[in-house]
């Protein structure tokens, strides 16, 4: 499904999650009121889905957390370039543990079977990811 808003033809993926016109770039269109102005934008939206986090880096370093919803990072001509650099699940995760030996103060090994749930604090996202 194709909608077109102004001077933009944004495409509908799937769900809530948009992206530019295949191949025209963020804007799509060049204008010409005086002098030639084109997008120079080489990154597309970016949709971070419900349930989870992105992080933003600029020159590789935290820039921002990002959530649900359509987001826009910008790229001129490579010169100011933000990038996704990680999607984090907000949900409750579980790591197994299988027949994991321990050895106690007193010098006995016990065997352990069992879960491990655990979530990410939202303010603590960034933290969790580096």
């Amino acid at each position: 499904m194709t909608t077109s808003r102004g001077a933009h033809d944004v495409q509908k993926l799937s769900g809530e999650c948009f992206t530019c016109h295949p191949g025209t770039g963020c804007a799509g269109k060049c204008y010409f009121p005086c002098a030639c102005i084109c997008c120079l934008c080489t990154h597309r939206a970016h949709c971070v889905r419900t349930g989870e986090l992105a992080i933003a880096e600029k020159f590789n370093e935290y820039t921002r957390t990002l959530e649900p919803g359509q987001h826009f990072l910008i790229d001129i001509c490579g010169c100011y370039e933000e990038k996704l650099v990680a999607r984090m699940s907000m949900r409750l995760q579980s790591i197994r543990l299988r027949n994991e030996r321990y050895k106690t103060r007193d010098h006995v090994f016990v065997d352990l079977n069992g879960y491990i749930l655990y979530s990410i604090i939202m303010e603590q996202v960034a933290d969790a990811h580096y």
